[in-house]
């Protein structure tokens, strides 16, 4: 019995190879419609200076809108965002706390947060609006930088470059955003119970919407034809990215999970930098193909061979329709010399003005 089973999993990991080898070959060489699609996670810090009184800038706040009003779609799924911005307006300090795992000051932050916070707000266009990539500004979204970003680099982030967002289910990456504190690790926010009687999370809650959402923009550039291979680079945190259901993905879609380390470890601090690394890279370098992505080269990562064969990924599994999950390993031996830090405006405001705020 233990014999047969071993010979079935040698003969399921043989026709696993195959398929992925034509499967891929064809991806390595065929140039996508619309990009590489990436998801990255929010950041826990905010830059709530408004962006037409930045001057570190490249380009212009009216130019800025204009790229997020050309790609803006509807939101994810408006009725589960509103039914979460309702709950938590509801919450006290006190239930806050708990709930996220607050100090007594940021809780009271957090509270004043969902007070102010307004669905309609989320709608209009306003000068200080607060574009996604521009306001968080963490790691990962110092690693892509927004602010040295040129017009062509972030008229393809608005294409491609998705935030998993606990409360929005996905924001586009020139989308508008209010500050909040929500992760999407929490439970028991909506009253869900999953099939083990346990507390959703609001990965799980999210998931079907997020994972339909991003579906439909992978295939949103076939224009009718038959649609290339899409690929989706994850870019995020294990909490965000468990949000998709990969096996529900479009047929034959290529779902990257890049993995960062430094010397030989995975270090969340430079991995987090490295994911918004990556982001930029691509987005600076118009890519196209899985060879692409494989070429990302910032601050001396790159990108290490599999196996003996200078493979550079290999297929980890084949889910759904033909949706291949494929690992990519980027390391480096040291850090580049450490740069000055940006920092925001002087604050005329101690709500919303150049000071960074804590999203928890």
């Amino acid at each position: 019995m233990a014999a047969s089973s071993y010979y079935k999993k040698i003969l399921s990991s043989l026709l696993l190879s195959q398929q992925a080898t034509k499967a891929l070959s064809f991806a390595t060489m065929t140039t996508v419609d619309r990009g590489i699609a990436m998801v990255i996670s929010p950041a826990k810090t905010l830059d709530l200076q408004p962006l037409h009184e930045r001057e570190d800038i490249m380009v212009d706040h009216e130019t800025i809108a204009g790229i997020s009003s050309a790609k803006h779609t509807s939101r994810c799924d408006q009725d589960k965002t509103n039914e979460i911005v309702n709950i938590m307006k509801m919450k006290s300090e006190a239930e806050l706390k708990s709930l996220l795992s607050l100090s007594p000051s940021l809780s009271k932050t957090a509270y004043q947060y969902w007070q102010d916070f307004s669905i309609m707000d989320s709608k209009k266009r306003k000068d200080d609006d607060a574009f996604a990539i521009f306001t968080f500004n963490g790691p990962a979204f110092q690693g892509i930088s927004a602010h040295q970003c040129n017009k062509t680099t972030l008229s393809y982030m608005a294409q491609n470059l998705f935030v998993l967002d606990a409360v929005f289910g996905v924001l586009r990456s020139l989308d508008t955003l209010q500050p909040y504190r929500l992760e999407m690790g929490c439970k028991g926010v909506v009253a869900t119970i999953n099939a083990k009687g346990k507390k959703e999370t609001l990965a799980s809650y999210w998931k079907e919407s997020v994972t339909s959402y991003l579906g439909k923009e992978l295939l949103s550039s076939s224009k009718g034809k038959a649609p290339s291979p899409a690929i989706l680079a994850n870019l995020a945190s294990d909490e965000y990215s468990s949000s998709i259901d990969v096996a529900s993905l479009p047929p034959n879609t290529i779902y990257i999970n890049a993995i960062f380390r430094h010397q030989g470890r995975v270090l969340a601090v430079h991995a987090k930098r490295a994911r918004g690394l990556m982001a930029r890279y691509l987005s600076d370098t118009n890519a196209q193909t899985l060879e692409d992505v494989s070429n990302f080269n910032l601050e001396n990562y790159n990108c290490i061979d599999i196996d003996d064969e200078d493979n550079k990924w290999e297929v980890t599994d084949i889910v759904g329709d033909n949706v291949q999950v494929i690992k990519m390993i980027f390391d480096r031996n040291e850090a580049p010399p450490k740069a000055g830090k940006r920092t925001a405006a002087p604050s005329t405001s101690s709500k919303k003005g150049g000071k960074k705020a804590k999203k928890k």
